[in-house]
């Protein structure tokens, strides 16, 4: 077999190589194309949330940008917001660090970013870009200020319901409010009303600039479903009294 023979020969067994690799499905990669993180996460299984629907800014001060990554907790990240618009160029750039269970959060001011701009979210550590979003940004919504509940004149215990409850453990809350003078001195009174279940418990509580006082009790001792009364008392006068049970 001549030099010309053993080229045609070999060139021939080349093709049936590829066509064998074709047949069974072996991928043919070129350059680095299989290392590209799609948009939104990355091979680390970075994630820009939410990411389910589209990721909408708003133009406020304190806009929070989250997200959630397979990188150790306690991590450094950065996180760039760039425009798209070359007629509205911005670049906000914010520190973030990877908590215990993987999430991370950072803070940007975009009062200054006109609306409907568009841009693109980017999160990088020091080995690179761990994911990127296009985000676009939408006004700012102003909600108007809630006005201050108008307090009713006297002394009243906060309670859901016919009667007041507290849990049977301690460190329970008795918190109400009042118009008499700040400073001033109550007493809150717990007496039982349940013959098998005898208690008292009494402490002083001092009324706050915004009028309302709170005291803490221990109820670890007391059984469930026992009942009781409760009083606020100033200066010898009864100023309020509701009903109550340990739940």
């Amino acid at each position: 077999m001549n030099s010309h023979q053993v080229a045609v020969v070999a060139g021939l067994g080349l093709v049936a190589l590829v066509l064998a690799g074709a047949a069974v499905g072996v991928p043919l990669v070129t350059g680095d194309v299989a290392d590209q993180p799609a948009a939104g996460e990355a091979s680390n299984g970075t994630t820009i949330e939410p990411t389910g629907e589209s990721l909408v800014l708003e133009a406020t001060a304190n806009e929070t940008i989250r997200g959630r990554t397979d990188a150790a907790a306690g991590a450094d990240l950065t996180v760039h917001v760039k425009s798209t618009d070359s007629e509205s160029p911005f670049l906000y750039t914010e520190s973030a660090s990877v908590h215990e269970n993987g999430t991370f959060a950072t803070t940007f001011d975009l009062r200054s970013v006109e609306e409907n701009a568009t841009a693109t979210v980017v999160v990088r550590n020091d080995t690179g870009v761990l994911a990127n979003r296009t985000a676009r940004i939408d006004a700012s919504v102003s909600e108007e200020p809630t006005p201050e509940p108008t307090r009713e004149p006297g002394t009243h215990l906060s309670h859901e319901g016919d009667r007041l409850t507290v849990d049977a453990a301690p460190n329970q809350t008795i918190r109400g409010t009042t118009d008499v003078g700040a400073g001033s001195e109550l007493t809150v009174r717990v007496r039982s009303t349940d013959s098998a279940n005898p208690f008292l418990r009494q402490q002083s509580a001092v009324v706050r600039d915004d009028g309302t006082f709170a005291v803490t009790m221990d109820f670890g001792s007391v059984e469930t479903g026992t009942t009781f009364d409760i009083s606020v008392r100033h200066d010898g006068t009864t100023l309020t009294e509701v009903s109550g049970e340990v739940v």
